[in-house]
This record gives C-alpha cells, structure tokens and sequence, in this order.
C-alpha cells in the first residue's frame, strides 16, 4: 500500500495561515483506516484478514515553504537565486521556523514512531504495520535539492522531524529516476508514476537551469507577495493583528494566482474605506513597478515575444490605469493564455505510460485534486486502466465565486487530498481510492 499528498506549504508563520494541526490528527486517524482496509484480501474465495508488509507514504513536493517567509525580506540582499553557498544559513534558519511553528502537527506524524497501529480482525486485538515516509522536492522546497553541508544539516532536520526514510546526505529527490533504488522499484511495483509537476510550469521551472536553480515564480512570492501585506501596515501605519492587513495576508492563498488583484479590491471593497482603498491600490501599484524592474524578472523579459513576463505585466501593470476590480474581465483570457490548471495532457504523454511501465501518473503543484481517465489498454486479455491523479493541495485556499463576478467574492476554506494505490490483492483487489476534505 502506498499513500501520496502534496503540497502541504507548511510556514514558519510569518504569511498567510497554514493548515490546521488538527488535519493531521484527521490524515494518521484514515490513514490506520485506510491500512486496515488493504488487509482485508480475498483468499480461498472470500475475504480473509491478512496483515500488509509494510505502508509508503510520499510527500510529493511543496511540504515545507521555505519561499512563503518574510525572512528574505529581512536578510537583506539574500534572495532565492543568491548563490547557494550564500543562502544555506537563512534556508536552515527558515527550516528551523517551520519545524517550530507545525510542532503540534507534525508531532502525529513523529508520534506513530515509524508504525500504523491497527485492529486486527479480532476487535480487541492490535497489530502494528511498518510506516516509511519519503519526501520528493517541488518548487518551494527545492534548495533540498541543493547539495553541500549545511544542506545536509538542513535535510537532517526534516529526517528527524517527520520521521523521513531520506538520506540526509543525498539531495532529496525533484523527479522519480533520482530517488533511491529502493523507492523506485516500490513505485514501479504500483505501476505508478510520480513527480511534483513544476517542470510544466513556465513561472515555476526553468528547463534550462534545472531545479537547483530559483525561478520568477520564486520571485513573485517574496518580492510581490509576500512584500505587500507588509508595505501596506507601514503605508497606512497599523500594527501585524490589524484586520485588514491580516486578510491581506491570505494573498498566497488565492488561486488561480491571476485572480489575484481582484481579490484585493473585493477585500478593500468590504474592510476599507474609499481613502484607505486608494492608498492601498496605490501601494499595489508601486510593488508591481517595482517588482517588474527588479533585473531578475528584467533577464527573463525577451524582446519581441510574448514570455511570462509580459503577462505579468498585463496581469499586474493594469492597474496603474485601470481600477483594479476591472481586471475580472481579463482573468478568463489570462487563465486560457497560460494553458489553465490542469496538468492531465502533460500525462497522456509521460514516457512510462507510453511504454506501460505504469498505469498511474500522479503530479502536485497545481493545488486542484483530479483523477482523469487517459485511456483503456487491452494486455494479455486484461484490460488495464490509464489514469493520471493530481494530489491537490493540503492548505487555506481562496476562490472567486461565480454567480456575481462583478461583486468580487471569494470564498475561502480548509482542504486536504490524499490518495492511497494497493497492490496485488491489498483491499480485496482495488487499485486506488482518492480522498478530498474541505473544512468551511
């Protein structure tokens, strides 16, 4: 049995809020659920009880953000695409805030002690089945990627803190054929297929850098993003537990991103008044002057083409002209412009399900869980179901309703995804089950 989630964003707790404690109480409770399931097998024409070997969970990118802290902002020049011998103090220092901030919650984790304790077949008996974690890097965790020794302190900190099967001393895997040798041969024995998905996202992966290298995503995070709700307190002078700079601190939590300037205007339509509205919309505007001057982005502007910077600068630039709410009307197009969510066409075209060296493709990163059917095989007079899975996001997320879009709503709640694979005759011969929560 093997188990994937992603996307967690857990924070040192200076941006917006993080998924509460209580959701790993909620995951390690169905998870001995879930365990218990696959040891129902069908044997000798029925269903029998027989104990699984062993339950692999993998953390699939984007479990710790070390992007989303204002850290950066205070280091002073240090920014994501410093030099990595320059950045690994300020990356510990984060990884150690994190670590501080989630205690509570990772503690269920830690608490299993490397095993699922589980009723047998027999109510008052329990049995324990080995636990093994392993993490896979995304493009807000990526310097774990990044090789030298106070990484390797970094690393050993999230080995012991959720009780990861890593090697410390090895940078932690981006894509499946870095894992260990161990962990692919598991992966291939589900006939599955994973890897974060960031490589399909033009703001978020630079093919020609690679993953050890930061990317404008990086970029827009921490000198737009996390920048703002800060610049607005000292703009209009109030403290870090003002409302309304509280709420501006959710802005990570927006998606899609393009909406993201139309969620501002509805926060100040409902918090702000019409002088506190223009000063706000005013510092929005300067972040994004500045932000599309900083010679990071400029180095990825290329002339005479559309690239991702010019859409940014539709996207954000307009309002220096226009009210910021009028930017609904553009984020359908800008959304349509940046190929939508959905990663599932990138998928049908992964080598291992060309060559059916799996059956199962799985990707984070897009925050959207989905299960999309690719397509039915014929093998050997079996047929053989294609499926690729997104593991969605376990976060606060903010989405525009659609009923009134001129009115600017947002609803906003708590969700998790998670998605367990079987094999051989685990939970009575089923393959898969995915699993969606959301708290209001």
């Amino acid at each position: 049995m093997l188990v994937i989630a992603s996307d967690l964003h857990l924070t040192d707790g200076s941006s917006g809020e993080t998924i509460n404690a209580g959701a790993f109480r909620v995951f390690v409770e169905a998870l001995a659920s879930r365990v218990h399931d696959a040891c129902w097998r069908n044997r000798g024409g029925g269903r029998q009880f027989v104990p699984i070997d062993r339950c692999d969970l993998v953390l699939l990118g984007d479990v710790f953000d070390v992007i989303r802290s204002k850290s950066w902002l205070e280091s002073g020049a240090l920014r994501p695409w410093s030099p990595a011998s320059e950045m690994d103090g300020l990356v510990s220092k984060i990884t150690d805030g994190i670590l501080a901030h989630n205690r509570q919650a990772l503690a269920h984790l830690r608490d299993l002690g490397g095993a699922i304790r589980i009723h047998s077949d027999r109510p008052d008996e329990h049995i324990e089945i080995p636990l093994h974690i392993h993490y896979f890097v995304g493009n807000h965790d990526w310097f774990y990627h990044l090789r030298g020794a106070e990484y390797d302190r970094a690393r050993q900190k999230l080995v012991d803190g959720l009780g990861l099967d890593n090697d410390p001393k090895a940078p932690f895997p981006h894509m499946l054929d870095e894992a260990s040798g161990d962990l692919q041969e598991l992966l291939h024995a589900h006939r599955l297929y994973v890897q974060h998905g960031d490589i399909y996202d033009p703001f978020n992966y630079e093919e020609q850098h690679g993953r050890d290298h930061s990317s404008l995503g990086d970029c827009i995070v921490v000198e737009l993003l996390n920048r703002f709700p800060h610049e607005v307190q000292n703009a209009l002078g109030r403290d870090e537990d003002d409302a309304l700079v509280r709420a501006l601190r959710e802005i990570d939590n927006v998606r899609p991103l393009l909406a993201i300037p139309r969620w501002i205007d509805g926060i100040l339509r409902r918090q702000a008044t019409a002088p506190v509205r223009r000063q706000v919309m005013q510092v929005w505007d300067q972040q994004v002057d500045n932000f599309l001057e900083l010679p990071f982005v400029r180095a990825r502007d290329r002339a005479f083409r559309w690239d991702t910077v010019d859409m940014l600068q539709v996207a954000l630039r307009i309002s220096a002209t226009v009210r910021i709410g009028a930017l609904a009307r553009f984020s359908e197009e800008l959304q349509r412009l940046s190929k939508g969510e959905s990663l599932a066409q990138h998928a049908v075209a992964e080598d291992a399900l060309r060559t059916r060296a799996a059956d199962f493709v799985v990707y984070g990163h897009t925050h959207w869980p989905e299960t999309v059917p690719i397509d039915v095989l014929d093998v050997g007079g079996r047929e053989v179901e294609q499926i690729y899975f997104n593991s969605g996001t376990w976060r606060r997320i903010h989405q525009p309703c659609i009923a009134h879009p001129k009115e600017l709503e947002f609803t906003k709640a708590h969700v998790m995804t998670y998605i367990a694979f079987y094999r051989d005759d685990e939970r009575s011969g089923r393959r898969y089950e995915s699993w969606t929560g959301q708290l209001g």
